[in-house]
């Protein structure tokens, strides 16, 4: 693993550099030309762009960056073509290898990481990047984790421009509407976590292997953005909770293992007995708190 730390590394200026970038290459030369890279970038500084270059060949050819199987990039900057260009033009090159990619807290004003055909794991994680991948990217994706702000629903990255034939599991974690971003049919999607609310665009979706639903938040509506003026979201939350377990439920009637948050234990257990097409095929449910989880008899 090829780790490159935090800002503070580079107060010593241009010299430190000069250290880093001859430690990653003997680094380098000690793996040699054929054995997987993964790298975790945690912050961009100019200092730190010999680095890259190093770890990654240097443009125009790159040497090593098909070698990379794992990208975890944390930035916090905003990265245009004339604004950090050759990070730009890195993130836009083909990566052949790459298996799993983490970007979080990143904002990314263009279209990258178009052409990672062996990609099997994407994580979004707080970042705005509505242009990563389009269409066949990344066909053999199989497990993808989008965490977004409220001001910024889905990190706007659209699920339905991805293929969505390969994904086996998905997490969505986020507070307010996505609308349509989520829209298509996952044939193969066997896991649907969402970390907080429950978005109503989840209603567009097609999943007719899901077989494991987690539901991790107390309430599972969710929320407007920006606020309504005089108007409390979180008033009746029950009779909400209800309405979205029932939707949950037509959605995705295949789903065999149901985990909820404890809060809404008695609700699902009330409504399981008294609701003749809620979760049909319901053989396990848990209930999940912040120090675990316990199963629940669906037998009252």
């Amino acid at each position: 693993m090829l780790r490159l730390k935090n800002s503070d590394d580079f107060r010593g200026g241009a010299t430190l550099t000069r250290d880093w970038v001859g430690i990653f290459k003997r680094r380098l030369a000690r793996a040699g030309p054929s054995l997987p890279l993964q790298i975790v970038i945690l912050t961009l500084h100019e200092l730190l762009l010999p680095v890259i270059d190093v770890i990654s060949g240097g443009a125009p050819d790159y040497i090593h960056l098909p070698r990379w199987e794992t990208l975890d990039f944390v930035a916090g900057k905003l990265i245009r073509p004339h604004c950090w260009g050759s990070i730009a033009n890195l993130i836009s090159q083909p990566t052949p290898s790459l298996k799993r990619l983490t970007l979080q807290r990143n904002k990314i004003d263009f279209h990258a990481f178009l052409d990672a055909p062996n990609l099997e794991e994407l994580n979004v994680l707080h970042s705005r990047s509505p242009l990563i991948g389009q269409n066949n990217s990344f066909p053999n994706l199989n497990r993808i984790h989008i965490t977004y702000p409220s001001k910024y629903p889905l990190s706007l990255v659209r699920l339905d421009n991805f293929s969505l034939r390969t994904i086996e599991t998905l997490i969505i974690g986020g507070e307010v509407e996505i609308g349509q971003m989520v829209k298509g049919m996952y044939p193969s999607l066997t896991t649907l976590e969402l970390t907080v609310r429950v978005p109503n665009g989840i209603a567009y979706m097609s999943a007719p292997s899901l077989r494991h639903l987690i539901l991790r938040n107390a309430d599972l509506f969710s929320l407007v953005y920006p606020p309504p003026d005089g108007e409390s979201q979180h008033s009746n939350h029950q009779p909400k909770n209800r309405e979205v377990l029932k939707m949950l439920a037509g959605r995705f009637p295949t789903v065999e293992v149901l985990e909820v948050h404890e809060n809404l234990q008695n609700l699902v257990l009330e409504m399981v007995s008294g609701e003749a097409m809620f979760f049909t095929e319901l053989k396990e449910l848990w209930a999940t708190s912040e120090v675990g989880r316990k199963s629940i008899d669906l037998v009252c």
